[in-house]
Formats: C-alpha cells, structure tokens, sequence
C-alpha cells in the first residue's frame, strides 16, 4: 500500500499526490505527471527496480521519463515517452523480453517503437503505433497467441490491426480498431468469453463493439461503447459482479453508465473495480482483505459504491 506499514486498510488511504497512473501485482509501481516513476511492496525477485531484493514500504523513485507502467508477477515493464520499452525483475520465462532467462533489479533496455504495454502473471504484451501486437513469455497455456505452448524469450508478432491489449494471469484479451473483442490462453474458467473451457492458442473473435478490456486472475471484464459493462470467467468470489458465483462462458452484462474498470488478480479469486461517467467508483468481488475499500471484510457480489 506504500503508507509505511505493512497494516491492511479495508478504507482508502492517499499515499501521495501528483499521481497519473498505477499498476499493481505483488508490488505496486505508479507513473507521476513530471514522468517519474516510483514503486514499493514486494522485492523477492527485483521487481521494484531499485537494484536490490528488499522490500520497501514507502514509494521509491526508480526513474525519470516514462509515459506508462505495468505490473506482472514478479516483474514489471514500463515505457519511456520516446517509445522505448524497459522490463525488469523475473524473468525464468523470458517475460522480460531480452532473450535471457535473468533476472533484472534494474530497468533494462528492450526493444523502441511501442505505445502500449500490459503484464501478466508470467508474460507481457505490447502494441505498437502501427497497430501490430507483440507478445513474449510464458505461453504454457497459449497467453501469448502464437498458435503454440513454447515461451519466447523475445517479442514475437501475433498480428496487425489492434487498438489495446490487456493480460490477465494465463490470458490475453485485445481490441482492434474496428471494436471488436478478441481473447486466447487459459480458459477453465471461461474468461476467453468464448462459449467453451477450452484453452485458445490463437486469436478467437468474440464479438464487436467494444471500447475497452480487463482482463484478470480467472475473469475478463469488457466495456463497450455505450458504457454498459461485461464479464465473463470464473465468479467464485462474485467477481464477475452479475449477483451470483456462477462461472460465465460467454459475457453477461453488468450494469451501465461505465467509463473504465480494472480488476486485481490472482489464482484463488479477485475482484472488480469500475469508474462511472459521474465519477463514482464501484467494486465487487474478493474482499478478505479490504480490497473493495468499503470498510469491510466481506465479498459482494454486485457492485458496490
């Protein structure tokens, strides 16, 4: 949480101001408006950036000149505003993207040319400017779309014609410009949105008219234009905010009147977070810990102010 202590909060607390972006996993790294980019929680693997393994429980400046971060596992990828990509931290599955399995405790040089980048547990994604997305890692369960269950140690192309891209823990949900929705990798719980349970190696179209994704745990959320707001996956914690704990394969509305979500992840269960146009934030889902911020511990299965 970055406040000094290690205390859960089951209300919101500021850490600080300045703030333009966050992202968070086992750690919590988030980009300031002069460009400065800051990190604190868990260290194990160098995911902080810092050039250590130890924990910190305040925010530490890492560097200067980034335009945008995100959290995998035990590792984190950031962009600089010129289009440089830089990853640190774990890197047994070649998440890092610099064709080695070593890990980093400092940002490192990847690759130049992106405009977008997400996390997951073990592998990364990235779009560039000309609408080709890029993926490398992990790919056990097909998260990295290229039609096979290798790792790549690099950025690998997995095609053209995308708009944004978001990772879950196993899966990769991505947008084209043309609002259509497209999901592959790990499926148990029905997070691809597909119908099925049934794992995707490829691309799989699930519908269009979509504006923006999330992608979590075991559960997808999906936004479309008209701010009505869809989930789909595993909803053992209620996560998928429709009321109930039963899984869903395909996307079933939520409610309405919705500019953004995000969701937490994890193995074992998650939640949903979600700003409306009149600014309101609502959560659902996990809340062992206070992870909603309504100042409990309890889970909710629908949305909650």
């Amino acid at each position: 949480l970055g406040d000094g202590t290690t205390k859960g909060r089951p209300t919101p607390k500021q850490i600080g101001t300045g703030y333009a972006a966050v992202a968070t996993f086992t750690h919590t790294v988030a980009l300031k408006d002069d460009g400065s980019l800051w990190a604190w929680g868990g260290n194990l693997l160098g995911q902080l950036g810092d050039g250590t393994t130890s924990n910190s429980r305040l925010p530490k400046k890492i560097g200067t000149g980034y335009s945008a971060v995100a959290a995998g596992y035990f590792h984190t990828v950031a962009l600089k505003s010129d289009g440089s990509l830089w990853a640190w931290g774990h890197n047994a599955y070649g998440q890092l993207g610099d064709g080695s399995t070593e890990d980093s405790l400092v940002p490192k040089l990847i690759d130049t040319g992106y405009s977008a980048i997400a996390a997951g547990s073990l592998h990364t994604v990235a779009l560039k400017p000309d609408g080709s997305l890029w993926s490398w890692g992990s790919n056990v369960d097909g998260q990295l779309g290229d039609g096979t269950t290798s790792a790549s140690l690099v950025p690998k192309r997995i095609g053209g014609g995308y708009s944004a891209g978001a990772a879950g823990s196993l899966h990769t949900v991505a947008l084209k410009s043309d609002g259509s929705l497209w999901t592959w990798g790990f499926n148990l719980g029905g997070q691809l949105g597909d119908g099925s349970t049934t794992d995707r190696h490829v691309p799989t179209r699930i519908g269009a008219g979509y504006a923006a994704i999330a992608a979590g745990g075991t559960h997808s959320v999906f936004l479309r234009f008209d701010g009505s707001l869809w989930a789909a996956g595993l909803n053992s914690n209620g996560q998928l905010g429709d009321g109930t704990t039963a899984e869903r394969h395909v996307p079933r509305q939520i409610g309405a009147g919705y500019a953004a979500a995000a969701v937490g992840r994890g193995s074992s269960g998650s939640h949903t977070v979600a700003l409306k146009w009149d600014g309101s934030l609502w959560a659902w889902g996990l809340n062992g810990t206070g992870q909603l911020g309504d100042g409990t511990t309890a889970d909710s299965l629908v949305p909650k102010q």
